[in-house]
């Protein structure tokens, strides 16, 4: 079933209160529908709205993460709202939606967004050289960057990893992976790896 504007405009109120459940109430009304291009247009729109009043407060919370050593790493309006558009739409769009909001050159910098493993759509731009998704909830890096050729730099240093695929290390173009868990570099992946592994942990 396709949202109304009714009940586009009712979603809207409960994601504008500041009241924790209205939020996940409208959320998940939100995750029931059907989109189309009015719906998708809309959530593009209230998704750039949010990151614009992120981006405000955006020096405050790099401060204190500096400060007090922790990294502010849990589900936003945002990050569902981006994850559902990635989850709820077909290629063609997504593919708009990356190039359009995440990709500058052969760089591609994700906010965090819910996927547990890379989304996709990802794979459809094989002249990536480098990605930057640091914020979400990534278990692994499979093999399938083998299908990023190109790719020489991945930073996904906050992410909660458990694994990374041996064939990883097969990559001829990768020379940096950042990472925060050091216990997933296995011996294997440690003597094959012609790239540099970086840890950063969050505390």
């Amino acid at each position: 079933m396709v949202i109304s504007k009714t009940e586009l405009e009712y979603i809207e109120r409960l994601l504008g209160s500041s009241d924790e459940s209205n939020i996940e109430l409208g959320l998940t009304i939100l995750s029931g529908f059907a989109l189309d291009e009015n719906s998708i247009n809309w959530l593009i729109s209230y998704y750039q709205k949010l990151e614009q009043e992120a981006t405000i407060n955006q020096d405050r919370r790099n401060l204190q993460a500096v400060l007090i050593g922790t990294v502010d790493s849990k589900p936003t309006k945002a990050s569902r709202i981006l994850t559902m558009l990635l989850e709820k739409t077909d290629l063609s769009i997504q593919r708009d939606i990356l190039k359009s909001l995440f990709i500058d050159s052969k760089t591609l910098k994700l906010p965090r967004i819910e996927f547990t493993d890379f989304p996709k759509i990802i794979f459809q731009f094989p002249d990536l050289e480098k990605i930057v998704w640091q914020f979400g909830n990534l278990k692994s890096i499979p093999e399938t960057i083998l299908d990023l050729p190109k790719l020489n730099f991945l930073d996904v240093r906050h992410q909660p990893l458990e694994y990374i695929a041996e064939k990883v290390t097969a990559h001829k173009n990768l020379k940096e992976i950042w990472i925060g868990n050091a216990l997933i570099i296995t011996e294997d992946i440690a003597d094959a790896a012609d790239f540099e592994i970086f840890i950063e942990a969050a505390y």
